[in-house]
């Protein structure tokens, strides 16, 4: 199975984000992290505890057409995590290999659309 994602609210039931994981968990009862971004909860300033509700998930199917079955929807609060104070989580900028690669692309794409935005301004003149 693969887990896919799930919404998180705060103690007042206020939804403040969606958390994803795309690895595959083994049958039967697991436990595994996700990974919520310390800025985030600086920013948003959530009442702990948090709830994760509304979990998604799929099986997937090797050498099959197609590959995954959606499982039934999990609704409602499904996990409630601990108290923790907004000063245990990190405030720096989150950092990836991932999140680089993305910002490169993005990065091009923009010099890109700026030099033809330049080229079209130079031909209407």
């Amino acid at each position: 199975m693969i887990f896919n994602q799930c919404s998180a609210c705060d103690a007042k039931g206020k939804a403040f984000c969606t958390l994803t994981f795309n690895d595959e968990v083994a049958v039967g009862s697991q436990a595994f992290k996700l990974t919520l971004f310390g800025k985030l909860i600086h920013d948003l300033k959530p009442t702990f505890p948090i709830t994760l509700r509304d979990v998604e998930g799929y099986l997937l199917y090797e050498d099959h057409f197609p590959d995954r079955a959606l499982m039934p929807r999990q609704l409602g609060v499904v996990h409630t995590s601990a108290q923790y104070a907004i000063s245990a989580f990190a405030t720096n900028e989150w950092n990836s290999e991932e999140r680089d690669r993305h910002l490169t692309e993005y990065s091009k794409d923009v010099t890109q659309t700026e030099a033809s935005i330049k080229e079209l301004e130079d031909s209407n003149n």
